[in-house]
């Protein structure tokens, strides 16, 4: 009885909080963004370009786990870093 309340409040708990790591990369994928799209209108600093390729790694390491993530699920999670 006690194994079923055990998985029945993780399962709870699990399934209404955000998944952190997710949040994580849709964060350096802004700043990622961002910083493309500025480069893009104006000239690239020394510093600018370091920050890219700063961002480019943080961005495949936090993001490595999603790279096969289907569309949906996808959307669903990045709705969910959203509240």
């Amino acid at each position: 009885m006690r194994y079923y309340l055990f998985i029945s409040a993780f399962l709870l708990f699990s399934c209404g909080t955000k998944d952190t790591k997710m949040c994580e990369c849709l964060e350096v994928g802004e700043e990622l963004n961002q910083l493309s799209a500025k480069l893009l209108t104006s000239e690239v600093t020394e510093q600018q370009k370091k920050d890219l390729f700063r961002l480019r790694a943080e961005k495949d390491k936090k993001c490595k786990d999603f790279q096969t993530m289907g569309g949906e699920e996808m959307l669903k999670r990045k709705a969910e870093c959203q509240k």
